[in-house]
């Protein structure tokens, strides 16, 4: 996704980094204040934090930042019968043609049939398909709501937006998507209320987590949230339900932890429905209950409903999904297409062992920026700088397989130690290790936080983390050597936690809910 950075990003990035670096001792010796103190102390620094990372919009509104994110989740969701996923950048271009039939667009786009090429075309060349998907009544109001989008996006903003990866979402993101955005048209006030949607959730999460575990774990999810870098604003902020996956993910472990196993496996299934990589919460979970197993040679409670849960929005909302995606069972094969080649690309802003193990020097003379280049000039280097990022990755293959199995092997001891909640937020592990995420998704980095419940090095350990990945994000401000020193960061972090993990002796028994 391209980014606009401003100095105000930059200067906010200190204030996060300054909170963070205060946080480390406040968590560490937290103790020795009087709980009146302790609360008055950690939840001022977590909503400093918070207002922070957030206050990127309420000082100083990136233009086009957000509105590049919401015209792929807002517009391609509420047209999805017509768009499906490979026509939005195409009938954008056919569209954005008929308002104005006197200017030549000639432009290049991303052909998101097979996304590794760009393709430049003519607007009066487009084949018709558009308007024989859209009835009139849908174009005309695709073409409103496109209106918009032009007004609010820069001419030379389009370039980057027709150049992204498109529209990503699982059909069960759509199944939800779909119906809120078909409710608005495109305007200021809409589009603003769309927008907070995603705050909404980021706090409803965080009162779960107070339910669940406690004020001073929701100051620290709060502070590792707002702190981490790699999710700032200036990603995914104000965006269209991108959080979604994240609400339903952490709000599942806090169902888990409080042992309402039905509720925590349709959340957790849920957020693996949308997202996919947090099925390995689940495997987590799924981990523990055949190490229960081997130990006491029967399951422990709550695996039954669990199951349920998961089995329940397994079937029904993909089934749900095939009607309100409008395109019948396609959708499910159209999706498949779609996803599996950017699962096989490794982006740059892409952090975790696999992205770690793709790192190429850049070539002498070329810009070590993640955001400098155009399309244009893009186009005319990315391919041969994929295949350089293949080429290593293969080369280092044995080094991936020798880590990865390690680690398993540490992360099987760690569950064989955990409880039920901790072995389930234990799968942000090969979250790390196995697909090569995008920075923005290293919010889950909230969820093994919570292990600090019962073990409090982790919670300072975890608030270290963030503030390291801020010093390295001020050090290679937009340069792509900030998502190397990222999964470094990352991936030490991770085998920290299994240590800690695997030497810790088990839990006797579940400590109370607050």
């Amino acid at each position: 996704m391209f980014v606009m950075t401003t100095q105000a990003d930059y200067e906010l990035l200190i204030v996060v980094t300054v909170l963070g670096t205060i946080a480390v001792p406040a968590w560490a010796f937290r103790r020795r204040l009087a709980t009146r103190w302790r609360r008055v102390v950690l939840g001022g620094l977590a909503a400093l934090a918070v207002v922070a990372h957030y206050g990127f919009f309420l000082w100083q509104h990136p233009a086009g930042i957000q509105t590049h994110d919401a015209f792929h989740y807002y517009l391609n969701s509420k047209y999805f019968p017509e768009l499906g996923y490979f026509d939005l950048y195409l009938c954008t271009v056919a569209a954005r043609a008929q308002e104005e039939p006197d200017r030549p667009h000639r432009v290049r786009i991303r052909n998101l049939r097979n996304p590794v090429q760009r393709m430049k075309l003519d607007a009066s060349a487009i084949p018709p398909r558009c308007n024989r998907r859209f009835s009139p009544e849908r174009w005309a109001d695709f073409r409103a709501d496109l209106r918009w989008f032009q007004g609010a996006l820069l001419e030379s903003q389009w370039d980057h937006v027709l150049n992204d990866h498109g529209y990503n979402p699982s059909p069960v993101w759509t199944l939800i998507g779909r119906p809120i955005a078909s409710l608005f048209p495109a305007e200021d006030w809409s589009m603003n209320l769309l927008r907070r949607l995603d705050l909404i959730l980021v706090l409803t999460t965080l009162g779960f987590v107070a339910w669940a575990f406690g004020f001073e774990m929701a100051c620290l999810a709060a502070l590792v949230w707002a702190v981490n870098p790699l999710t700032r604003y200036s990603w995914i902020g104000d965006a269209f339900l991108r959080y979604l996956w994240f609400a339903s993910g952490v709000i599942g472990l806090c169902l888990l932890r409080r042992r309402r196993h039905l509720a925590a496996g349709m959340l957790l299934g849920l957020s693996a429905l949308l997202r996919l990589f947090p099925i390995f919460f689940v495997a987590g979970y799924g981990l523990w209950q055949v190490r229960h197993w081997l130990r006491e040679r029967r399951f422990a409670p709550g695996l039954g409903a669990f199951v349920l849960g998961g089995a329940l929005v397994a079937v029904v909302l993909p089934t749900l999904a095939i009607p309100v995606g409008g395109r019948g069972p396609s959708v499910l094969v159209e999706f498949a297409r779609n996803i599996g080649p950017w699962s096989r690309v490794t982006a740059d802003n892409s952090v975790g062992l696999r992205s770690l193990l793709s790192t190429v020097p850049r070539a002498p003379g070329e810009a070590d920026r993640a955001t400098a280049a155009g399309a244009e000039a893009e186009a005319r280097r990315g391919g041969a700088r994929r295949r350089s990022k293949d080429e290593a990755f293969e080369a280092r293959r044995p080094w991936f397989l020798a880590i990865v199995g390690g680690m398993l092997l540490l992360w099987w001891r760690g569950i064989g130690r955990a409880r039920a909640w901790e072995a389930a937020a234990l799968g942000f592990l090969p979250m790390l290790l196995i697909p090569a995420l995008p920075a923005y998704y290293a919010s889950c980095m909230v969820a093994p936080a919570l292990l600090a419940e019962g073990r409090r090095r982790i919670g300072a350990a975890f608030l270290g983390i963030v503030t390291v990945l801020c010093l390295c994000t001020l050090a290679f401000w937009e340069r792509n050597a900030e998502w190397t020193a990222a999964s470094v960061v990352l991936l030490l972090a991770s085998l920290y936690v299994l240590v800690e993990m695997a030497l810790a002796r088990a839990p006797d028994a579940e400590p109370p809910a607050p």
